[in-house]
């Protein structure tokens, strides 16, 4: 709680916009009709313009920042604030999210469990008259109050950033496209929401599947999918039922997830979570293993083992917390930093690398777990919707409450496909221009790390791009068994 202090405190009154020893400076500007200082515009243009950011979505704290680093008598050099100067309060507002956020989806696994029965379809409507799993309706209303409660510290560390982006960034943009902030929000939004809603779903057909194998006739689940599966294998493994493995393989790697950002961000040293604060870094559980790889940033004085900045804690946190616009625009912000690194920073390519490949390390990994959770979680929630079909008579006789899941959960990995896809063009255009600023400077020991950093680009790249393709092979399956099979056919679709 003591970097929860920290991270409210700001200075007494705002800085000055000039200092008084740069008098002088004022009186040129004037002089020269040149704009003088006002809220996010510097004399000369040495700092990037924020003044069309709304004042509501920025601190005040970040605000007084962003004006001390214009000053030019005091601040010679960059005038951008960077992550550094603010991830400290950010880092606390994810934290705080993904531990509400996975504290409630445990609750509702088990709520869920135990309140989902096994329904008897009435045969005298043209159904079969055995069991299939319902869960009352009220149960995902439950995730409103989580979703509003994330929903605002998400907002809380968008405006911690905020300005941050916008002076690296310039514009928001909504797929290559620059957006007015007003569209770009509502657009970021719909995603958040989509993304939101992506677990507490998984989580309702994993359960409902678990049960299912309790109902009468349960057992039979197996068979149909022997029947309609094509591209995962249908025979048991080691004498277990391959869609038993397949539902708790989606649970246990959601849940692999959770623990997988917990590793990277839990401390062990202590840590203030204040605006520019722990500069050096800290070691969290992760630097407790021996294999863990580093890129090298360059310096001297690197740390020998595996350490992060609240920078980096803020998006190894962002997309468990289910935060999508705090991971929308880093990508594009970690690419401007780096080219400016390439060009001035002392360490050259070694720094500009190592800058996307820290993003790089961050996508991969979360990449890797969605798409072996998804895959697996969509083919047998497919499969469970048309036995539920079955069951039910036909797909015009399923409730909204078991078809709605299986569509958020499409739209879901539609969203992380996408957002894979906005990785892969990114970092490999990054690849291109940082190639082109070289200068062949680096010789010996240096120019062995800006390697090590690259190749760590390359095979990041190669992993995406297989990752993509079998993804969407998986979507596609499920699309064409999703379409026409069930929502041209449901009394819900209306077209």
């Amino acid at each position: 709680m003591a970097g929860v202090a920290d991270a409210t405190v700001v200075p007494d009154g705002p800085p000055p916009l000039i200092a008084a020893p740069a008098q002088e400076l004022l009186t040129a500007a004037q002089e020269s009709k040149v704009p003088l200082v006002t809220r996010g515009i510097s004399i000369s243009g040495l700092a990037a313009d924020y003044s069309w950011l709304p004042s509501w979505a920025y601190h005040s704290w970040v605000d007084d920042i962003a004006q001390e680093r214009t000053d030019v008598q005091m601040t010679p050099g960059e005038k951008r604030i960077t992550m550094f100067d603010v991830c400290g309060p950010a880092a606390w507002y994810t934290t705080t999210g993904f531990a509400i956020n996975w504290i409630f989806l445990g609750s509702f696994q088990f709520l869920t469990w135990h309140v989902s029965q096994c329904a008897k379809a009435d045969s005298d409507e043209g159904r079969n008259g055995k069991e299939y799993v319902e869960s009352p309706h009220w149960l995902f209303y439950t995730y409103i109050p989580i979703f509003l409660i994330t929903m605002g510290l998400e907002w809380s560390c968008f405006k911690a950033l905020s300005i941050a982006l916008v002076q690296w960034v310039k514009r928001f943009s909504i797929l290559g496209v620059s957006a007015p902030f007003s569209v770009w929000l509502i657009y970021e939004f719909v995603l958040t929401s989509m993304a939101s809603t992506s677990r507490p779903s998984q989580s309702l057909f994993i359960i409902q599947t678990l049960r299912t194998f309790q109902c009468e006739g349960g057992s039979d689940l197996s068979m149909f999918w022997r029947k309609t599966e094509q591209i995962i294998p249908t025979h048991d493994i080691f004498g277990f039922d391959v869609v038993f493995i397949l539902v708790i393989a989606a649970w246990g790697l959601m849940w692999v997830e959770a623990l997988y950002a917990m590793l990277l961000t839990i401390p062990i040293e202590p840590v203030t979570y204040g605006p520019r604060s722990m500069k050096a870094g800290y070691e969290v559980l992760f630097s407790l293993n021996p294999c863990a790889s580093k890129l090298h940033d360059g310096k001297s004085d690197q740390k020998d083992r595996f350490h992060i900045w609240h920078a980096d804690a803020v998006q190894h946190l962002a997309d468990p917390a289910a935060m999508h616009s705090i991971r929308s625009q880093y990508m594009e912000y970690s690419l401007k930093r780096a080219t400016v690194a390439a060009s001035k920073d002392p360490a050259k390519e070694i720094r500009a690398f190592q800058i996307v490949g820290n993003e790089a390390h961050r996508v991969v990994p979360r990449f890797a777990f969605q798409l072996l959770q998804m895959c697996c979680a969509l083919e047998v929630h497919i499969c469970l919707l048309h036995f539920d079909a079955a069951r039910a008579g036909g797909a015009e006789n399923l409730g909204a409450g078991i078809i709605g899941p299986m569509i958020t959960h499409f739209l879901s990995a539609m969203l992380q496909v996408g957002d894979a896809a906005g990785r892969v063009y990114t970092i490999a255009s990054f690849r291109s221009q940082i190639m082109a600023l070289s200068d062949g400077s680096l010789v010996g020991e240096d120019a062995e790390k800006a390697a090590h950093n690259s190749s760590q680009l390359t095979r990041a790249l190669a992993i995406l791009c297989v990752g993509i393709v079998v993804y969407c092979i998986v979507l596609l399956d499920v699309f064409l068994k999703l379409y026409q099979p069930i929502l041209t056919q449901s009394q819900y679709w209306p077209f």
